[in-house]
């Protein structure tokens, strides 16, 4: 939190969650949510202000954010619309697209009006682009974008060996038809795009992402035991 609070300038950040996994194997080498709490309060029975302390924290110290709470990725969802494009045509690693500040179908910018002018997909992800992966969303559109984003195992739950897992939303027509009996819109597949509007991610689902991209694509169970030594 304080990392967060001092060098991500989110001063006021009272909650978040860690996750570190092996690419390799799917081992979780670290996991922690904060606000936490101390599990040596329940050893022998919580007492009644204790209970109530945790109880009454808005933040919820007894949630784990790290497998519990879906976010918007924003641009870590990039990593998804790249390869999506890339793997089915739409772009190539050499392509050049225009950024002129704003997409020209749909008048969405980028991040303080900046205009990046003739950039391909390497310079386009390494800047976080907007444009460029308006674009790339332009051309995917959300059915193909929710294929991709699901091959990656978005959607639904890692099955790490942790109770209470979410499992995340990924963006598509069928959902906002059923929840909101409504058209979908390019505008809403541009948002999409870059991990925002009904993108929802969890933690272990961005770490298990991440991980696929880095070991060749590959996607494992993530877990938390190696193994169990029984004492001599």
């Amino acid at each position: 939190l304080r990392y967060l609070q001092m060098k991500l300038g989110n001063p006021e950040a009272k909650a978040g969650a860690v996750v570190v996994m092996n690419p390799q194997t799917g081992e979780i080498l670290a996991m922690v949510s904060r606000p936490g709490f101390d599990p040596n309060l329940f050893n022998g029975g919580i007492s009644a202000k204790d209970w109530k302390a945790i109880n009454d924290n808005p933040n919820n110290p007894m949630q784990n954010r790290a497998i519990n709470a879906a976010y918007p990725p924003g641009s870590s969802f990039k990593i998804v619309t790249g390869a999506a494009a890339l793997e089915t045509g739409k772009i190539t690693p050499e392509e050049k697209i225009y950024d002129p500040g704003q997409h020209w179908l749909v008048p969405k910018s980028n991040a303080h009006g900046a205009a990046l002018g003739w950039i391909d997909f390497r310079v386009a992800l390494a800047k976080s682009d907007n444009v460029f992966f308006y674009e790339l969303g332009n051309r995917l559109g959300i059915d193909l974008l929710e294929e991709w984003a699901r091959k990656f195992g978005l959607g639904a739950q890692t099955g790490i060996n942790l109770p209470g897992e979410d499992e995340g939303l990924v963006a598509s027509r069928a959902y906002k038809k059923k929840v909101y009996d409504e058209d979908w819109y390019l505008s809403e597949t541009m948002d999409a795009a870059i991990g925002q509007g009904f993108q929802l991610l969890t933690p272990i689902q961005m770490c298990s992402l991440v991980s696929q991209i880095a070991n060749g694509g590959h996607r494992y169970r993530p877990y938390l035991v190696s193994k169990i030594v029984t004492p001599a």
